[in-house]
């Protein structure tokens, strides 16, 4: 809780604060970075589908019991 607190409060600061800033970036850096968020985003998708199937391989299964079993009893 007191870390959301302080993140808000600086957030607000921040923005109060704003100044202006003489930077430019060139539309080939802005195209790189969205390719390593997209790329990043897909090969985390896929690492966590592998690892959700790895433990659902791992849960045992229901077994339900046929009738071969019950009417050899």
């Amino acid at each position: 809780m007191k870390v959301s607190k302080l993140f808000f409060w600086v957030l607000i600061l921040l923005i109060a604060t704003q100044t202006q800033v003489h930077a430019y970036t060139d539309p080939g850096s802005g195209t790189l970075i969205w390719q390593m968020l997209l790329a990043a985003s897909f090969g985390l998708a896929f690492y966590l589908r592998k690892i959700i199937s790895w433990f659902r391989a791992l849960k045992p299964r229901k077994s339900s019991t046929t009738s071969t079993d019950r009417t050899s009893v």
